[in-house]
């Protein structure tokens, strides 16, 4: 796995915020509740980083808040919590450099849990969220907000529309231009 590529989450509805996962599976009719992006070796956040992190907004047991964070792997998949995790391949170069000043736009902004956004979010309404909401994320608002920045989605982008499913195969609208 590289920078840039997808993980798609399927919850097993267990630990702190498994209902989360149940609303968000019931709400958005998909199996998938979460997405993030994969980190290798991310020195430009700490430079002891070596290996694979994830770049996600969410909540982990070890994490003090609810938002924008970067992880290992290997401790997400510990925890149990996602019945399935899958990857998605970006076939696209994502320079450390690029992904560091995109990383600097979006630490330490909040999840997004304010009822209005999310009810936005899945009417797709301007009128009650705003489609390029970057103050406060939810995962696949983060995920398309990441990708339009570093120019894989187009400008555009109304990223705060996006849901962890449109980043799966179940998506077959899905289009990464400039992307091989």
């Amino acid at each position: 796995m590289e920078t840039g590529d997808i993980l798609l989450f399927q919850s097993n509805f267990s630990g702190i915020f498994g209902w989360w996962g149940w609303l968000i599976s019931k709400i958005t009719r998909s199996e998938w509740t979460h997405v993030a992006i994969i980190l290798r070796n991310p020195i430009f956040l700490n430079k002891s980083y070596s290996g694979l992190y994830v770049l996600e907004s969410g909540s982990e047991p070890w994490a003090d808040n609810w938002g924008v964070m970067v992880s290992p792997l290997d401790q997400i998949i510990e925890t149990k919590y996602y019945k399935k995790i899958v990857t998605r391949k970006l076939f696209w170069n994502i320079k450390d450099h690029d992904m560091e000043i995109v990383y600097n736009t979006i630490k330490g902004k909040k999840y997004d849990t304010n009822i209005i956004d999310l009810l936005g979010n899945e009417l797709e309404n301007k009128l009650l969220a705003d489609p390029k909401q970057a103050n406060k994320f939810i995962c696949s608002s983060l995920v398309a907000y990441i990708y339009s920045a570093l120019n894989i989605f187009s400008n555009d982008t109304k990223w705060f529309y996006y849901q962890p499913w449109h980043f799966s195969e179940q998506n077959k609208n899905l289009k990464y231009p400039h992307v091989y």
